[in-house]
């Protein structure tokens, strides 16, 4: 417990670190805030456009394709705003030495290498995301036991996507080329969040088998939301964020073992 206080004040210390630096820069935040509001509108009218045209998307209405950029929305401004800046910066760090430097503060390395940076523009789209989801459930009723369950599965799915992110920046340790890394992941998890997951089982099975965790980021807690996921798929969700969480902490502590700096 004493340990997890430290912590928690440490990353405060950090956080507050970056806000000075933010609002030397506030016009750049605003830019942010408005690009990503108008992203967030024209996410919403192309699913009343479609929805218009076509009644369901592999057996998705209209309000669960607006739940599902909702959450897609709350997912990317969770994670940009916490880890996803800090895993971009990271292949370069490992590569030119600057690791070294984080390696030497008296803090576990994975916190410090994944948590040093705090996104404060992003929060924007976290909260964008927010008012999607009370503007598409403003006619619906939610029980507090599947808002529970939605918020779990949520951070389950948080937690495996920073689980995959550490898992394929810690490859960096063994090889310099894989600094577009984080970019193709988020390409490839751009592309497939925004669509329901029962698009792909339709499209192809194997295709759905390969992407499933990172269905589970987004189309399994929307689906929940709606009552619509299995206890099976729920259970799995939950015990995929821990497996891949463990594996990846072992895979980095593994390779700082290994790890002789830039120019060892």
């Amino acid at each position: 417990m004493k340990t997890l206080t430290r912590y928690l004040r440490i990353y405060w210390q950090i956080v507050k670190a970056n806000t000075s630096l933010v609002l030397v820069y506030r016009f750049n935040i605003l830019t942010y805030v408005l690009a990503t509001a108008s992203w967030a509108i024209f996410a919403v009218i192309a699913v009343l456009l479609y929805s218009g045209q076509v009644p369901t998307l592999a057996g998705w209405t209209k309000d669960e394709l607006l739940t599902l950029t909702g959450v897609f929305s709350v997912v990317t401004g969770f994670s940009y705003t916490f880890f996803l800046v800090n895993f971009m910066d990271l292949p370069e760090r490992i590569n030119s030495g600057e690791l070294d430097v984080l390696l030497t503060k008296p803090l576990d390395s994975q916190f410090l290498s994944t948590l040093f940076h705090f996104s404060h523009a992003n929060i924007s789209r976290f909260l964008i995301g927010i008012s999607i989801l009370v503007f598409t459930f403003r006619s619906y009723s939610i029980g507090w036991l599947t808002l529970a369950g939605f918020i779990l599965l949520l951070l389950s799915g948080v937690t495996i996507l920073y689980s995959i992110w550490l898992l394929l920046v810690t490859l960096n340790f063994y090889t310099r080329r894989l600094d577009n890394i984080i970019g193709f992941l988020l390409e490839l998890f751009d592309q497939t969040s925004r669509t329901p997951s029962d698009a792909f089982r339709v499209a192809s099975s194997w295709a759905f088998n390969f992407l499933l965790p990172l269905f589970m980021v987004v189309s399994f807690p929307t689906k929940a939301l709606w009552g619509k996921l299995s206890a099976e798929m729920t259970v799995a969700t939950m015990v995929t964020a821990v497996v891949l969480f463990v594996l990846s902490r072992k895979f980095w502590q593994y390779s700082l073992r290994h790890y002789s700096s830039a120019g060892g």
